[in-house]
C-alpha cells in the first residue's frame, strides 16, 4: 500500500484459486500495482518493494508539487503476457500488452480537478485510440468527474452539466463500458461525510470484458485515503492447457511402467 493512493486491487480470490492468481498477476500490471504515489523519484528498488521481488519492469510519471505521480509495474519475462511498450501522457500512464494473440491497452488515470485539463486528457486518449495504439482498452483510476447527477451528493453548486456531458461523450468516443459496480455507490468522501462522489471507476471495452471474463467492479472501504479502493472482479479464464508435471518417485511404484506401456 502506498501512503497516498487510489489503489486498484485485483480479485482477492486469487489467493485461493490458481487460475485466478495467474489472471490477477496479469491484471496486476495496472490494477494491483498501478498506483498514485507522492514519490518524486522512482527506481528499481522502489518497484521491487511494491511487487515483492526484483523480477519486474516499470514505468512511472513522477509527482510534481501537490500533484501525485503514477507507476505501473509488471513481471518480466512472463509466460502469459508480453508488454509491447509503455506510454505516458498528462494525467495518465499505460502499457500495451499482448495476451493470447489479443492486444490490450491498460491505462491508469489520475485526472485533474481543472475542467480544461480533463478535456485535454480525454482528447489525447481518444486520439491515441483512433491512431497509433491498436487493441482493446481498459481505463481505471480517478477520473474526477461523474457520469450522472446520481453519482454525486452534496456540493451541487460546483457541479457542471457540461463537464458531465463531456465525460459521457468521452466514454462514447472511446467505446467503453462502465461495468456494474458492487460494494458501494461512491468512491470519494469529504472528511465530514456531507459530500461524496463516484470519481473512481474502470471503463472497459466490450471485447475485453468478454476476453478477460470480467464480471463487475468492486468498491472497498477507505483506509488512509479519502478514496475507496476499487478492483475488477474476473471469473475463471481458460489460460490454455496446464503443463504436465512428472514426479521421479513414480518410477518407484511397481505398477507404473506396466501402466505406462498399456497407455
Amino acid at each position: 500500500m502506498t501512503d497516498s493512493e487510489v489503489l486498484m486491487h485485483c480479485n482477492e480470490r486469487s489467493k485461493r484459486d490458481e487460475q485466478s492468481e495467474v489472471g490477477n498477476k496479469i491484471w496486476g500490471t495496472i490494477a494491483k500495482l498501478g498506483v498514485e504515489t507522492k514519490l518524486s523519484a522512482f527506481d528499481d528498488l522502489v518497484a521491487s518493494s511494491f511487487w515483492g521481488n526484483q523480477d519486474v519492469e516499470w514505468t512511472a510519471f513522477y509527482s510534481q508539487g501537490a500533484s501525485g505521480g503514477m507507476a505501473i509495474i509488471w513481471r518480466k519475462n512472463s509466460d502469459f503476457v508480453f508488454v509491447n511498450y509503455s506510454f505516458v501522457g498528462s494525467a495518465y500512464i499505460g502499457i500495451n500488452v499482448i495476451w493470447k494473440e489479443g492486444v490490450y491497452n491498460l491505462v491508469n488515470i489520475y485526472a485533474s480537478c481543472n475542467a480544461a485539463d480533463t478535456r485535454a486528457l480525454s482528447s489525447n486518449l481518444v486520439e491515441r485510440k483512433q491512431g497509433r495504439d491498436q487493441g482493446e482498452w481498459c481505463l481505471g483510476g480517478d477520473f474526477n468527474e461523474v457520469w450522472c447527477r446520481e453519482e454525486r451528493v452534496g456540493n451541487r453548486g460546483s457541479h457542471s452539466r457540461r463537464n458531465m456531458e463531456d465525460f459521457r461523450k468521452f466514454i462514447e468516443e472511446m467505446d467503453l463500458v462502465d461495468i456494474p459496480c458492487i460494494g458501494g455507490k461512491f468512491t470519494w468522501f469529504k472528511g465530514n461525510g456531507t459530500t461524496m462522489s463516484r470519481l473512481d471507476k474502470f471503463l472497459v471495452s466490450n471485447k475485453m470484458i468478454e476476453d478477460w471474463s470480467i464480471l463487475d467492479q468492486r468498491v472497498r472501504e477507505m483506509d488512509i485515503s479519502d478514496h475507496c479502493h476499487i478492483w475488477l472482479n474476473m471469473g475463471k479464464i481458460d489460460w490454455g492447457p496446464k503443463p504436465f508435471r512428472f514426479n521421479n518417485s513414480w518410477f518407484k511404484h511397481g505398477g507404473f511402467l506396466p501402466f505406462l506401456r498399456e497407455e
